[in-house]
């Protein structure tokens, strides 16, 4: 019998980096993904804007729709590839509880296998955000490998945070290891701030964007290709700088003789 496995992956934001990224991933899922089910949810409570079109991919037409309902609809009518789109803010554990039982819905004959993958990639742009999404990863507990992906940058350079946890267990960690500052500075949920404040938030190039998309993306697609053996996919972080073409990724992951995270110098 030909060996099946489920991906799903839940993306939250989708503008510079998030929506680069769904759209690199659905071009990917639009070719010949052999035995494997993948389900993609897309959620995002913002509406398009002018302003967005520099690194966004919207265009006219789309000016004043929800960014994640229109990106979906954009992509199944080019590309033939389904996602499930949620015009709404994360705004609590629940949320993200409630996305991923609707993506285990989906192809219900072979979920809850020890080679179940779900990825979560938080493509925010607040701490509050992140805090949820570290909350949920803490406490979630679904028998197949989990992964967390967050991406953060500035203008130019930035890093990627791969967090991984097996079943009960949490192998390496996600970002509020490496800065454990960002616990007390989560600032104010994008849904409570002022148009003021959103719009000078800091500044980021559309190159810088991309390669953070691009570094996401084929994360993703390595858990894919690696199928049955993506749960041996380490975790770590990677830094990057969009214009001096560097990159590089340290893995981070708990050592049982030194009994914590240990990362590669």
């Amino acid at each position: 019998m030909a060996f099946f496995m489920k991906v799903n992956i839940c993306i939250i934001g989708c503008g510079g980096t998030g929506g680069n990224l769904i759209a690199r991933l659905a071009r990917f899922l639009s070719g010949d993904t052999g035995n494997l089910v993948i389900n993609v949810a897309i959620a995002d409570g913002d509406t398009v804007e002018y302003k967005n079109m520099d690194r966004q991919p919207f265009d006219g037409e789309d000016l004043g729709e929800n960014k994640a309902v229109i990106l979906a609809e954009n992509i199944e009518s080019c590309l033939h590839v389904k996602l499930d789109s949620y015009p709404h803010y994360i705004l609590t554990t629940a949320d993200l509880d409630r996305i991923f039982e609707s993506l285990n819905r989906e192809g219900d004959y072979i979920s809850g296998s020890s080679s179940d993958i779900n990825i979560l990639v938080s493509c925010v742009d607040n701490h509050a955000a992140r805090k949820i999404c570290h909350n949920w990863f803490e406490k979630v507990s679904f028998l197949g490998t989990t992964f967390f992906i967050d991406p953060a940058n500035e203008d130019v350079s930035g890093e990627v945070v791969i967090a991984k946890r097996h079943a009960y267990t949490i192998t390496s960690p996600d970002r509020f290891w490496y800065y454990p500052d960002i616990i007390n500075d989560l600032g104010k949920p994008v849904n409570e701030m002022s148009c003021e404040e959103l719009n000078n938030a800091a500044p980021q190039h559309f190159a810088t964007n991309c390669y953070a998309a691009d570094i996401c993306f084929a994360f993703i697609a390595g858990i894919i290709m690696c199928r049955e053996n993506a749960h041996q996919v380490p975790g770590g972080i990677t830094y990057f700088h969009a214009f001096k073409m560097f990159q590089r990724f340290y893995v981070c992951e708990y050592d049982e003789e030194e009994q914590g995270y240990v990362r590669e110098s």
